[in-house]
């Protein structure tokens, strides 16, 4: 097993700090192949945006995913896909959060993920309330 699998697989399950350990072994002298180097700096990327959404007093835990989508060089057969990011979040009381709290938070992936569009970002609570970025919450 490599030294990246172990390290991937302690951050997953929680034994080491994942952001600390992409970090790490980031700025490591470990070689990795193009598609390592561009999967752990994807999840660094969402381990800050996560440790960012936390700093929101109402919001106890958060689970961030980010798809970076793919650019093509192809500008007439492009078939690349779109930036995404989902964020399932605990709120402090169970409440729904302030269309504030949900437009920060949006603009906190924004700002970290250059090609995304707020179209492309779904925020969900533990109460299953989806929010619409840019507008008011959504009860299902």
């Amino acid at each position: 097993m490599s030294v990246f699998a172990v390290v991937y697989m302690s951050a997953n399950t929680g034994i080491i700090d994942a952001g600390d350990a992409y970090a790490t072994l980031f700025e490591s002298d470990f070689a990795f192949t193009d598609e390592e180097a561009k999967n752990l700096y994807e999840r660094q990327r969402a381990e800050e945006i996560r440790r960012a959404i936390l700093a929101y007093p109402e919001i106890t835990n958060v689970k961030v995913v980010i798809d970076f989508g793919e650019i093509t060089s192809d500008v007439v057969f492009s078939s690349g896909r779109d930036a995404s990011a989902s964020v399932v979040l605990s709120a402090k009381e169970d409440n729904a959060l302030s269309e504030q709290v949900i437009q920060g938070i949006a603009e906190i992936i924004r700002s970290s993920v250059s090609s995304i569009e707020y179209e492309n970002i779904t925020i969900t609570d533990n109460n299953l309330n989806i929010y619409q970025v840019g507008g008011s919450n959504l009860q299902t």
